[in-house]
């Protein structure tokens, strides 16, 4: 029985201890602490000091100031934003708030929240900031790459890409971009170009609305010599390919998360056009033969991609889509790890697995849309912000296509640079 009572003993003394605590924590003893952690910046203490005195129906101006710019220092803006609203909620015109609720905003990678939460700061908080609230021209895209392939009789593919970001206004964003590709492969000539566009409205803080478009044009050009019956022959084939793809969706954002569902649509049709011409033994053309044949490539396709702040230097994320095309139902998947190891540097790597053709994507990356068979896809991405106005990124991406049955690899590298007007 007696360690029955001892039990009993140091269960009623850690309640005194807990209540004494309580009794303990007022405006006074919170005030004093939290502006001695702040000014001596040990955040750790100050948000834990915070969390107690937030329990205890303690909160103010003053605390959740602190404890925002304590979260922003420690970057995690998913807690500075929520602090930070709170303070602008006791004081509605702190300029620093203000400013700290921005940029966690667009540290987080909530840009349209951080416009449109800026709506309500006033003129004065954009011009300070040398800010607008409509940008007509808003910013440059320029890339330029090479993919090359493990066959030797596949030439290296040039692309290049030109695009132009607009923002109309605190809620409202539109990019488009148009890209082309050329390449040799054996005896095809292949030339592709796609225009891309979204268009983005922010209805309210955490919901955002995308629609995004593409047309896609692709011409192969194949000329082959043959013998048929000892006589010669010259079989011309040109394969051109006219797509279009539809695609909307939500993004909804709160605390670590982001949640995008979508659902999109594709329609390609593919014709192939044969001309053989057959030559006498005097080089006179015998007869020629015309065959036109058209395939069409129809997709729908649906999924949500799922993003997480997993650390405040690591985001990750997942992408389950559902497709079908032409009648068959298919599942992939994608995954993705990004790491922020500062505000101006950022790595990333994606990958995508199962065999798809004609897929959708909410980007505009001309390689991912082809009438070649992809199976599986790493890609790495390394962006640099060198000043305000200027940002470099390289993407590294390998490919594992099939086309007529072939396996082909590929390695593509990318370079880019945006100029931010």
């Amino acid at each position: 029985m007696q360690w029955r009572k001892k039990i009993a003993l140091i269960v009623l003394l850690g309640f005194g201890f807990v209540g004494q605590a309580q009794r303990a924590l007022n405006y006074a003893v919170v005030e004093e602490k939290s502006f001695h952690y702040y000014t001596l910046q040990q955040w750790d203490s100050l948000q834990w000091i915070g969390k107690q005195a937030i329990r205890a129906d303690i909160d103010y101006y003053a605390l959740r100031y602190r404890m925002g710019e304590a979260a922003f220092k420690q970057r995690k803006y998913w807690n500075s934003i929520r602090h930070f609203e709170k303070t602008l909620h006791f004081n509605s015109a702190d300029p620093y708030a203000q400013e700290y609720l921005f940029y966690s905003y667009w540290y987080t990678g909530r840009p349209s929240d951080a416009w449109l939460r800026s709506k309500q700061f006033g003129p004065g908080f954009l011009k300070q900031h040398q800010l607008s609230r409509s940008q007509w021209l808003e910013y440059i895209n320029l890339e330029g790459g090479v993919k090359i392939s493990n066959i030797i009789d596949i030439h290296t593919l040039g692309y290049g890409t030109f695009g132009v970001g607009h923002r109309p206004g605190l809620r409202w964003s539109y990019f488009h971009a148009i890209n082309h590709v050329q390449q040799q492969f054996l005896a095809d000539q292949i030339t592709q170009t796609d225009y891309f566009g979204i268009l983005r409205f922010q209805a309210a803080k955490g919901l955002g609305v995308y629609l995004s478009g593409r047309y896609l044009q692709g011409q192969i050009d194949r000329n082959v010599a043959a013998f048929e019956n000892g006589f010669p022959m010259r079989i011309n084939t040109q394969i051109l390919q006219q797509g279009w793809t539809a695609m909307g969706g939500l993004e909804l954002s709160g605390g670590r998360w982001t949640v995008s569902p979508f659902l999109g649509r594709s329609y390609t049709p593919v014709q192939t056009r044969t001309i053989r011409t057959t030559f006498g033994g005097n080089g006179n053309i015998m007869g020629k033969v015309l065959t036109d044949t058209t395939k069409v490539i129809s997709t729908w396709q649906g999924g949500v991609d799922f993003l997480y702040w997993l650390h405040p230097a690591i985001r990750v994320g997942f992408q389950p889509n559902a497709l079908v095309q032409n009648g068959s139902v298919r599942y992939f998947f994608g995954a993705q790890l990004q790491w922020i190891p500062t505000n101006r540097w950022s790595f990333g790597v994606h990958y995508l697995h199962e065999p798809l053709q004609d897929y959708l994507e909410s980007g505009g990356a001309v390689f991912d849309n082809s009438i070649s068979i992809l199976h599986q896809r790493w890609r790495g991405q390394t962006a640099w912000q060198v000043s305000k106005r200027v940002q470099l990124y390289g993407i590294y991406q390998w490919e594992n296509r099939e086309f007529d049955g072939q396996p082909i690899y590929y390695n593509t590298f990318i370079t880019g640079i945006k100029f931010i007007l």
